[in-house]
């Protein structure tokens, strides 16, 4: 980001990512439909966690993938397994294993050692 040109390109590319409309969709018997009740819509419309808004999320995962090459944010869940915050991953801090069964894995490097996340939730 210390070049001009490149900070200009990924500033206008991932507030444009940022800005753009987010919709959810389900698949039902005849194809999809809108699904704005489902938990992920306000995950990827409204708010991404309690600090940072879906839009802003979208924006740091996209400057993230234009400088490092990938853009990581866990999936934090509820006691059911449904969708509770999005946390944004810092790319340089994440490998990804393949696991003995050939799915991904993201091993994610913290102050307290390292976190491996299956591969739906990274």
């Amino acid at each position: 980001m210390r070049v001009p040109a490149v900070k200009a390109e990924v500033t206008i590319i991932s507030t444009t990512i940022g800005i753009l409309p987010v919709k959810v969709y389900e698949r039902d018997g005849e194809g999809k439909r809108p699904a704005p009740d489902h938990d992920a819509y306000r995950l990827a419309h409204d708010e991404a966690n309690d600090w940072t808004s879906a839009g802003e999320l979208r924006r740091q995962i996209t400057s993230d993938a234009l400088l490092h090459g990938d853009g990581f944010a866990l999936v934090t869940r509820r006691g059911d397994g449904s969708p509770l915050e999005l946390i944004r991953l810092d790319p340089r801090a994440v490998d990804i294993p393949t696991l003995d069964t050939g799915a991904p894995a993201y091993r994610y490097r913290h102050q307290g050692g390292a976190t491996v996340y299956a591969h739906q939730d990274g």
